[in-house]
């Protein structure tokens, strides 16, 4: 039984490293982005601790998971921005729809012009 589980185990950290040394941020949620830099920064600070040089390939990936996380939230708030700018829009009366019309219409009638 114990031998199963240590077998399991060890596919499971053969996974994670495969999953860290071929980094694919298309290919991972947001859940799954921090529990990838989360074993990252705990596999880094156990080559620390033992001070032995970390792998080339850690850092990197530890910066491209940073990078995806940072994007994909980037993402999530450009979207959500998007939704509440929709309902505000929705509740501007027609005068203030107009006159919104009115503003953008004459910024780009002069680059349109050009």
């Amino acid at each position: 039984m114990a031998t199963a589980k240590m077998k399991s185990q060890s596919k499971v950290r053969k996974s994670m490293l495969d999953r860290l040394k071929n980094f694919n941020a298309e290919q991972n949620g947001l859940e799954e982005l921090m529990y990838l830099l989360a074993v990252a920064n705990t596999l880094r600070t156990t080559y620390e601790a033992t001070q032995v040089e970390s792998p080339e390939w850690l850092d990197r990936s530890i910066k491209s998971v940073r990078r995806a996380i940072k994007d994909r939230t980037a993402d999530d708030a450009a979207r959500r921005l998007a939704e509440l700018k929709a309902r505000r829009a929705a509740l501007l009366t027609p005068d203030e729809k107009r006159r919104a019309l009115d503003e953008e219409i004459a910024k780009l009638e002069p680059v349109a012009a050009d």
